[in-house]
């Protein structure tokens, strides 16, 4: 069902794409400048319910391209999609554009030069064998928080607001 009293927008910095300390490594531990530094916000009725600022929007992940990131564009969210190994309960991106101008379908899933490539997703930063979250966001395209139990406070806030398993929310990602 579509939520037509939530909506969603993602606030990104400019200053995410700048990811890299140095310019031609592509490894994690130098791939966490400006990490974190993006905002999610959630409205009911066009008035502000949540708000998180630490999360990642910009594909960080060594070897993994940057134009997976999704592009500034109006988009859906699948609320509490299929977990698989995700300990947190996650959203599906839908029927979105990444920075390559490549389709995200309404399974979340994209055909970059027609092989399928894996669900682009709103999901925390949790570790299962650590047990914590990690120290740093690495994204391969999808919306991460930064700690993952202000991910337990937004989907406690969704389920509030009677949002089920596969109801969708519109949404848009901006630059600020």
């Amino acid at each position: 069902m579509l939520r037509k009293d939530l909506f969603l927008r993602v606030l990104r910095k400019k200053e995410s794409y700048d990811f890299k300390y140095e310019k031609d490594k592509d490894e994690f531990h130098n791939n966490t400048k400006n990490n974190s530094m993006d905002t999610i916000v959630l409205f009911k009725d066009d008035m502000e319910i949540f708000k998180y600022e630490k999360i990642q929007s910009v594909s960080n992940y060594p070897k993994a391209s940057r134009g997976d990131t999704i592009a500034p564009c109006r988009f859906q969210i699948k609320c509490f999609v299929e977990k698989l190994n995700y300990s947190e309960q996650i959203h599906a991106v839908i029927n979105a554009v990444d920075m390559e101008g490549q389709t995200i379908d309404q399974n979340a899933y994209q055909n970059d030069r027609g092989i399928q490539k894996g669900r682009w997703l709103i999901h925390g930063n949790y570790n299962k064998e650590a047990k914590k979250d990690y120290m740093f966001c690495f994204s391969m395209g999808c919306i991460m928080f930064f700690e993952t139990s202000k991910l337990f406070e937004f989907n406690s806030l969704l389920k509030l607001h009677g949002v089920k398993q596969d109801d969708v929310i519109n949404a848009e990602l901006v630059e600020a």
